[in-house]
């Protein structure tokens, strides 16, 4: 006879060891489930670091869940004496009429948050590595207490709090499949069988084989290089030189300052191949994909050494058409979070509370109406 549990997560990247420890902590018996051990490097959650910002330009309606997730992310350094979040400030960049300089300032303006608008020449004054603004006719937004989060330190730090607060998490083989089962519902774990009351899907990459295929026909996932590079002092996080964004007529780039010796990290937040397999994703640095991020570092972040290639990762985004998650109960007892679209790991603790809050029959403390799973239909 199969084991029976209160609660089953599937998936414990960022998002379901949160789930997973906030369902725990109501006192609900929870199982987590994943392939791999966590701080792995096969999915979503890693690459070093995430962005974290508040004043969000995707849409107004995510600050509550930032400031949220903001207090726990405190509250989770607190109680492992661990640093975890590096506030050093985030700088974005883009034409004044566009869609990230004026995205920043409605959410700051309609929830009185600290921003700061820039000219070019005075993003180019207090920030001298960056160049070329006025000639891309840009503009930037600085937000002082955005910084970025140590994103391997901190799964493994929900992983333990998971633990500790009586979450049963196990690794080592791979959710096939789950169905509706008399209990509830059963799910697949390798060889063995567990059936439930609740399941909370957060399968990150492995969502098209995982959710019912109303949901799955309208995902995407797509391959994202990270690469490191050798780079001036004048990028130093020690110096004060923030994380960084800009908006272009090419795509979307973004990066963090130097903090050790990997160097300079830079990425495009935009493009990407498509990913039919995540268990074979192709790990491989090719040119195509240094070289739209090396051309916009020659032109606007220059001192960047992008001869000096120290290091790259491969992560994963799992897409909506809207970029926007897709997290809500389905059908009574199964609640599914998945197409966090690239910008989702700053937010998991203020999402993984009001996922299990939804699990448990509860009305989530944080609104969750813009990320309505069934909206595509």
């Amino acid at each position: 006879m199969a084991q029976h549990w209160d609660a089953v997560v599937v998936g414990l990247g960022g998002l379901g060891t949160v789930v997973a420890h906030d369902l725990a902590a109501s006192g609900l018996r929870t199982l987590g489930l994943d392939r791999f051990q966590p701080g792995h490097d096969r999915g979503s959650s890693h690459g070093a670091t995430r962005v974290i910002r508040k004043a969000y330009f995707e849409h107004p309606d995510y600050v509550p869940l930032l400031r949220r997730s903001y207090e726990r992310w405190f509250s989770l350094e607190e109680k492992v004496g661990q640093s975890l979040f590096v506030q050093s400030g985030v700088l974005e960049l883009g034409p004044e009429f566009g869609e990230v300089v004026p995205g920043v300032l409605r959410a700051a303006d309609q929830h009185q948050l600290t921003v700061e608008a820039l000219s070019g020449q005075e993003v180019e004054a207090r920030f001298p590595g960056i160049e070329g603004l006025d000639e891309a006719n840009l503009v930037g937004v600085y937000e002082p207490d955005g910084g970025y989060l140590l994103v391997e330190d901190c799964v493994r730090a929900w992983s333990d709090r998971a633990t500790n607060v009586g979450a049963d998490l196990r690794w080592g083989a791979a959710v096939t499949h789950w169905d509706v089962h008399p209990d509830g519902f059963e799910v697949a774990f390798g060889e063995k069988r567990f059936t439930c009351t609740r399941l909370v899907l957060c399968p990150g990459a492995w969502a098209p084989q995982l959710l019912p295929e109303a949901l799955a026909q309208h995902l995407q996932v797509k391959r994202k290089p990270l690469l490191w590079y050798e780079a001036g002092p004048r990028y130093l996080e020690s110096g004060g030189f923030p994380v960084w964004l800009f908006e272009l007529p090419g795509g979307v780039f973004y990066g963090f300052p130097t903090r050790d010796r990997m160097g300079l990290k830079a990425a495009r937040h935009s493009a990407g191949l498509d990913v039919n397999d995540p268990l074979q994703l192709d790990r491989n640095l090719h040119s195509y994909d240094r070289d739209p991020v090396e051309a916009f570092l020659k032109k606007h972040l220059p001192d960047v050494e992008t001869e000096q290639l120290n290091h790259h990762a491969v992560c994963m985004y799992t897409l909506s058409p809207d970029l926007h998650p897709l997290i809500g109960e389905i059908e009574p007892g199964l609640v599914v979070a998945v197409g966090l679209s690239g910008h989702g790991f700053k937010m998991v603790p203020g999402l993984g509370e009001a996922i299990a809050q939804l699990a448990r029959g509860e009305a989530p403390t944080c609104a969750l109406d813009l990320f309505r799973p069934t909206r595509f239909e």
